[in-house]
């Protein structure tokens, strides 16, 4: 078998270094397999945290909306008791104007008056003295 054939010891080694390096590949292969599952494992749970963020950014994207038109609403509501509030002051202010108006006229009625009743007392006086004084002088010699 040496001579024209092939010799066992050096097949069995070949066949030896071939089984280690077919063990190392498969060893190799299956690592690389692992790493491949834990790699899809880990973009797997990346995909489902962006899905996750973008929903969480969609849905406070909306809150933020709803806030915004919650707010102008608050604003406009808060703006429209602001204005009703100042009319019924204004009218208020205007109506007391209109009553301490009426309250001057009345009390310069009242003093016109009262001026008026004064003048007659001191003219009724004043006639009943120049009146009497007339009298004297006609009773005394």
């Amino acid at each position: 078998m040496k001579f024209r054939g092939f010799h066992p010891e050096e097949v069995s080694s070949f066949l030896e270094q071939i089984r280690e390096e077919l063990e190392d590949l498969l060893r190799e292969n299956a690592a690389l397999k692992e790493r491949i599952y834990k790699a899809d494992d880990e973009i797997q749970r990346f995909w489902e945290m962006q899905d996750l963020l973008s929903r969480i950014f969609q849905d406070a994207h909306q809150r933020s909306e709803e806030y915004k038109i919650h707010a102008r609403r608050d604003a406009d509501n808060l703006l429209e008791k602001a204005e009703e509030t100042a009319r019924d002051m204004a009218r208020e202010a205007h109506e007391k104007a209109f009553q301490i108006t009426e309250e001057i006229k009345e009390l310069k009625m009242m003093r016109k008056e009262f001026d008026d009743g004064i003048r007659n007392i001191l003219n009724r006086f004043e006639t009943g003295i120049t009146g009497e004084t007339v009298f004297q002088s006609e009773l005394l010699p």
